[in-house]
């Protein structure tokens, strides 16, 4: 006699496989299960719950508090320039940065410099605490203080213009695998969309809630980052940071 099947809804299927993903995985294998993810909760009428399933299977490294974490395509890259803040920005159109053997960086968007880079390694430490598509939230003054800047409304501006750099950017990396060049790619902006308050100039009360691409785990994969020491860097001039 043939057995019965358990049926399963598709909240407790859901479940069942986000548990499963739960589970160390290469980087693009994870990816790739993620976009499985998307579908198979989508085809459930789950919509509303992708980013909870996402959020689940994808977090950054948990790198230590006393350093930043940086994607090796990044952080052996031209991508953070070193030129003088006094200087007009440049405006790029799928421009090539000078990066590592085997790896392509095409960048659309302002000019980025080491400054901007201080912001995103900030974020970014304070993401790796969530699962990514949690919405990373603090405070304009502990980020400043954090970067070391003065808490100045110039600060303040100037931690907005950089923010707004970050999302306003489209970045194309694509990496060269043992089968070929090309084999795999990361594409969009290092933060998809931010929100602060406009009610505060400055202070505790000047709250910010950014927003990163989960996908930017595949800029971290396993052994593929470099760990900076913080303090360090922040007693370090442009140029010298731009060599750490």
């Amino acid at each position: 006699m043939a057995q019965s099947k358990k049926s399963l809804s598709p909240e407790s299927t859901t479940d069942a496989v986000v548990a499963l993903e739960r589970e160390l995985l290469p980087v693009s294998e994870m990816l790739l299960r993620v976009e499985k993810l998307r579908t198979f909760a989508r085809s459930r009428s789950e919509v509303d719950n992708v980013s909870r399933v996402i959020a689940d299977v994808v977090q950054l490294p948990l790198w230590e508090e006393r350093v930043r974490g940086l994607p090796n395509t990044l952080a052996r890259s031209a991508l953070f320039t070193s030129a003088n803040r006094s200087m007009e920005r440049e405006n790029f159109k799928r421009e090539k940065i000078a990066s590592l053997r085997g790896v392509e960086i095409l960048y659309t968007g302002e000019e980025l410099r080491v400054d901007d880079g201080d912001v995103f390694l900030q974020i970014t430490h304070l993401a790796r605490q969530l699962p990514l598509g949690e919405i990373v939230e603090f405070s304009g003054y502990g980020l400043l203080k954090e970067l070391g800047w003065t808490t100045s409304k110039g600060s303040y501006e100037r931690l907005r213009d950089s923010i707004n750099r970050l999302s306003s950017t489209t970045i194309l990396i694509t990496v060269d695998g043992p089968n070929g060049p090309g084999e795999k790619g990361f594409g969009g902006s290092l933060i998809r969309k931010f929100e602060w308050d406009h009610n505060a100039s400055r202070g505790t009360s000047q709250r910010w809630r950014i927003w990163l691409e989960p996908e930017i785990v595949a800029l971290f994969g396993r052994d593929a980052y470099t760990k900076i020491d913080w303090a360090q860097r922040l007693q370090l001039p442009p140029l010298a940071k731009w060599l750490h």
